[in-house]
């Protein structure tokens, strides 16, 4: 074990220069060049970081938080709210925004991104519509004038709707008359198209009545009160909507949710149709306008391949 306290007193004679100490680096001959050097001075040592540049890995000016996001680009961790451009707000969703980042949006008006609709009808046509009780007519909306105490009803031909989730919308104009019980407003789900008059196989829709209660009603004769609701002034647009999963139906007027109602329902061969109900006990005149749809189901192609 002679070779280490040789090599150690060498360093030692080296370093020192035999008691007389070493002023040049090149004199440490017992010692390889990476473990000396001669120390830089502050010139010297800016000039061998180079010209400040972000490509320089030692001289290069400092991200700011904005360049920091943008460098890490869409593979993040933490809260994306940090990360999304835009205003965040309750109700936005978040997406990619097709430069690598994301962004805050709005959904589709009156709907949900998740859902396709399937529907969009101004209503400023009966093609395409069947109406039983009532005088249907076209303005530039969907009117029924009442001529009898009973589900005065306008069915859209076509069951759009063919999944237990989906939701129905509309927008209805408050009218005169609206005054008590035995007046109502309503959209909402029929199976049965050749029912245009009362009753139906599961047959559900959502609304207001005359004296100030959103509810519900099935099969046309089963109303199921949810909530009060202060009616508006005549001739008013509201925005009345029946969310629909599977036996769960839930009803918003404009965008508030006003309640819940259960039932046994079942999605037949024939699907269904969205349609509009002005019930009165005596002259009341509905107008009606921009009916929309929605409707989501699992993707069985993929499923069952």
């Amino acid at each position: 074990m002679e070779w280490p306290v040789v090599k150690f007193l060498d360093c030692i004679d080296a370093c020192d220069g035999g008691g007389a100490g070493v002023t040049d680096h090149a004199l440490l001959t017992n010692v390889t060049t990476s473990q000396h050097h001669v120390r830089y001075d502050d010139a010297e040592a800016v000039t061998a970081m180079g010209v400040e540049d972000d490509a320089n890995s030692l001289n290069h000016s400092r991200y700011t938080d904005a360049e920091a996001i943008a460098a890490v680009g869409p593979h993040f961790s933490g809260d994306a709210v940090d990360l999304g451009s835009g205003v965040e707000v309750a109700g936005r969703m978040l997406e990619a925004d097709g430069a690598g980042g994301t962004q805050f949006t709005d959904p589709p008006a009156g709907g949900s991104s998740l859902w396709p609709v399937d529907l969009t009808d101004p209503m400023t046509s009966l093609t395409g519509w069947t109406t039983g009780n009532g005088s249907w007519s076209i303005n530039t909306y969907l009117e029924c004038v009442r001529t009898a105490t009973a589900q005065n009803r306008a069915r859209f031909d076509t069951a759009v709707l063919n999944t237990l989730q989906s939701a129905v919308q509309v927008e209805v104009e408050i009218p005169s008359g609206l005054i008590n019980v035995n007046q109502h407003i309503r959209v909402g789900i029929l199976q049965d198209s050749a029912v245009l008059t009362s009753g139906g196989i599961f047959t559900a829709s959502f609304g207001v009545r005359g004296d100030g209660v959103a509810y519900f009603e099935r099969d046309g004769s089963l109303p199921y009160p949810v909530g009060a609701y202060t009616i508006p002034a005549v001739g008013t647009w509201i925005t009345v909507t029946m969310v629909n999963i599977g036996n769960r139906h839930i009803g918003f007027i404009d965008g508030v949710k006003y309640g819940e109602y259960w039932a046994n329902f079942e999605i037949g061969a024939e699907g269904f149709h969205p349609y509009v109900v002005n019930y009165a006990s005596s002259a009341m005149t509905v107008r009606y306008r921009n009916l929309k749809t929605w409707s989501a189901d699992l993707d069985l192609g993929s499923i069952l391949a």
